[in-house]
């Protein structure tokens, strides 16, 4: 949490003091994405140890070579989402990635990340220190050891040392969601099997009760799942896609203490296309399944539509991988 405005020499003192970060925080590592591995201390396989890369390091009960896979996930995400953000990581991030609890001693997770561990899922906390524009921050990540928690997490982690913020809570969570999900070259759907089945089956949650809600993070999967469709809607659908990233970044990056009527909003940013949204949203919903591309289904708004009279033809090129397309002309019933 920000504190109060502090001097410049100060400021330097801190910064100076959080690049030296107690013992036990993230060091610069000297191996490369995808280099091997390696333990920094010695002891049995399944006793927890440390592993780095560029920018993780990683204490964990996972054996060697599923340290290594991870740490190399990490790295291409991290890549993925730095690229699209546009912002190179900030420091070393630093992950208590947890596959059986009862290998660990007392003490060696902090406290508060073990309430998350236990109920099976994961926790980011971001340290601050901040003067008027210039911050500094850390944040460490304590997940269990499954496919998505760390990387969805590390996403938060990203955002908290390179932003100081991870922005409103329906982007916050929907981008963390897509940072897990995301593939190198991949526009397609991919996520599990669960969250289809129940995007799908649900009563369609409204774009307002997703950006406008009270809601916290860390609620539940099913809220994740909501915020994750919208996010993945507007990143891909050509019609929107223009307008996120920007949307994002000032999310990410504008003042706090700004007033309201000054602040960037989803509202602001997409009033003029509300409805064309909302058909959109309630389409992807109604067909969502893993393989679907968004950006392949995107509704032509443009298109003009003309009524045939005598002979006149209309001619219309369909293109064979997309979804529905306009015909450019009017029919009438019979």
């Amino acid at each position: 949490s920000p504190l109060p405005p502090f001097s410049s020499l100060r400021l330097a003192c801190l910064l100076a003091a959080l690049i030296a970060w107690p013992a036990g925080a993230a060091e610069p590592a000297q191996s490369k994405a995808g280099a091997r591995a390696e333990p920094a201390r010695s002891g049995e396989q399944s006793a927890p140890a440390d592993y780095r890369s560029q920018h993780f390091l990683i204490h964990t009960d996972l054996s060697a070579s599923e340290a290594k896979e991870l740490l190399e996930r990490l790295e291409t995400m991290l890549s993925l989402i730095s690229t699209y953000w546009g912002r190179p990581p900030s420091g070393v991030i630093e992950c208590y990635v947890v596959d059986n609890l009862q290998r660990w001693p007392d003490g060696a997770i902090p406290e508060a990340g073990l309430p998350s561990i236990k109920t099976g899922a994961g926790i980011t906390v971001t340290q601050k220190l901040s003067s008027g524009d210039r911050f500094v921050a850390r944040s460490v990540v304590c997940a269990v050891a499954d496919r998505g928690t760390p990387q969805h997490e590390a996403v938060h982690a990203y955002c908290g040392q390179t932003f100081g913020r991870t922005g409103p809570v329906w982007y916050s969570e929907g981008m963390a969601e897509m940072g897990n999900y995301w593939r190198k070259g991949r526009l397609d759907v991919q996520v599990p099997d669960v969250i289809v089945e129940y995007l799908r089956a649900s009563s369609p949650k409204s774009l307002n009760g997703i950006v406008n809600n009270t809601e916290s993070t860390g609620d539940s999967w099913q809220n994740y799942a909501w915020r994750w469709a919208l996010c993945h809607l507007l990143e891909h659908n050509p019609n929107y896609k223009a307008r996120f990233r920007p949307l994002g970044i000032a999310l990410l990056t504008e003042r706090a203490d700004l007033p309201p009527s000054k602040k960037t909003t989803f509202e602001k940013v997409y009033s003029d296309v509300a409805d064309e949204i909302s058909f959109e949203y309630l389409f992807f919903l109604q067909h969502v399944a893993n393989g679907y591309r968004a950006d392949l289904c995107s509704w032509d708004w443009k298109r003009k539509f003309l009524g045939l009279t005598g002979r006149a033809t209309l001619a219309a090129r369909i293109q064979a991988d997309r979804g529905w397309q306009p015909s450019g002309v009017i029919v009438a019933d019979g």
